[in-house]
């Protein structure tokens, strides 16, 4: 059968990577399959998305709009995906966060101290806020928040 035609998987003990032939294999060999794969979101919140007025006018203008955009459609995609399959089979969504463990952000680092803004992460006082679309769903969704 033709590489091209052949849908190849890896048995649990053997990588991907070593049943992937160079110059050969398609990436349509290699069928996603939903049960094995996660969405990881790092970061994509609302206090990092303030335009710095001295940041590359392209980056705010074409490039950061077009990530969420593109996110926002990755989300929707998985739980979609996930609605469409036995609630074990589907993929899942992972969230990670910045936001300061204490209530003094004494956890956050040196380096995000000193850099303006940054130094005042949400807390658990004052919890990090999500881009609508690109949310956790509480208890449903893993979300972890995490520190510098």
């Amino acid at each position: 059968m033709a590489s091209s035609q052949a849908k190849i998987s890896a048995p649990n003990d053997v990588s991907l990577r070593s049943l992937i032939k160079s110059g050969v294999s398609k990436r349509t060999d290699f069928p996603l399959r939903p049960s094995a794969m996660a969405l990881l979101v790092i970061d994509i919140q609302h206090e990092l998305t303030k335009i710095d007025e001295g940041s590359n006018a392209y980056k705010d203008a074409v490039s950061f709009p077009q990530m969420i955009t593109n996110t926002k459609r990755l989300v929707e995609a998985v739980r979609t995906n996930r609605c469409n399959q036995d609630w074990d089979q589907g993929s899942e969504i992972i969230f990670t966060y910045l936001e300061s463990l204490t209530e003094n952000s004494r956890d956050v680092s040196l380096d995000y101290k000193l850099s303006g803004p940054l130094a005042n992460l949400p807390s658990p006082v004052n919890p990090a806020t999500f881009i609508p679309g690109i949310a956790p769903i509480s208890g449903i969704e893993i979300s972890l928040p995490k520190t510098s």
